[in-house]
């Protein structure tokens, strides 16, 4: 099914991108636990905000149509705490989400209970790996560990995360808690982060509208 296949691929998407997308360095960076005080905000849903993503189901087939699933992503938005600058308003990941089309244009379009999870997931870690990479630059300490907490306690954590993604996480932060920023850095590329607009009216602008 049309809707089925759209969901797979963007889980699929999400996940290889949580992985850093392609190898640009042979090199082995060594990581170890990280030895930060978490101070991490909740910021990821439960298990039973999870349940919560049936509310929007009215048929209850497992399925959103386009509005659906539209709404699903704004209500989770919402679940998240987001470092500054880059807090994206529930329009901005709508708008990449459908390509900035309409619910008319998308009619008959079937995405999977759940994937609105993944979706957010993947604008959530963009955020607090643009905002460590920010502080490291910066030589802001304080706002280094707000985001080292969120690396190393939410993002590896969540329920859309398989175990190969989440060691593959948990070594990033490892490594960004030792003061090395190319683990990071690569992800942010291999996610295309810096393509990316937090501003509606910027997205827009980017996709020619």
């Amino acid at each position: 099914m049309e809707g089925s296949r759209r969901a797979s691929l963007i889980v699929l998407l999400v996940v290889l991108a949580g992985c850093g997308g392609e190898d640009t360095d042979d090199e082995t960076v060594e990581t170890s636990p990280p030895l930060v005080q978490s101070t991490a905000p909740e910021a990821s849903p439960d298990a039973e905000a999870f349940d919560d993503s049936a509310l929007f189901d009215d048929d209850g087939d497992g399925y959103f149509t386009e509005g659906e699933v539209r709404q699903a992503i704004r209500m989770t938005v919402e679940d998240y705490q987001w470092p500054e600058p880059y807090t994206p308003s529930a329009d901005v990941i709508v708008y990449y989400f459908s390509g900035g089309r309409s619910v008319e244009d998308l009619e008959g379009s079937l995405s999977e209970v759940g994937v609105e999870h993944t979706v957010v997931d993947g604008w959530h870690e963009r955020a607090w790996y643009m905002a460590w990479l920010d502080a490291f630059q910066n030589g802001d300490s304080a706002a280094q560990d707000e985001a080292l907490a969120v690396m190393i306690d939410v993002i590896p954590n969540r329920s859309s995360i398989d175990s190969s993604g989440e060691e593959w996480l948990t070594e990033l932060a490892g490594s960004a808690a030792l003061g090395d920023p190319r683990a990071v850095t690569e992800a942010i590329d291999g996610m295309g982060c810096r393509d990316r607009a937090f501003d509606i009216d910027e997205a827009q602008e980017r996709m020619g509208e």
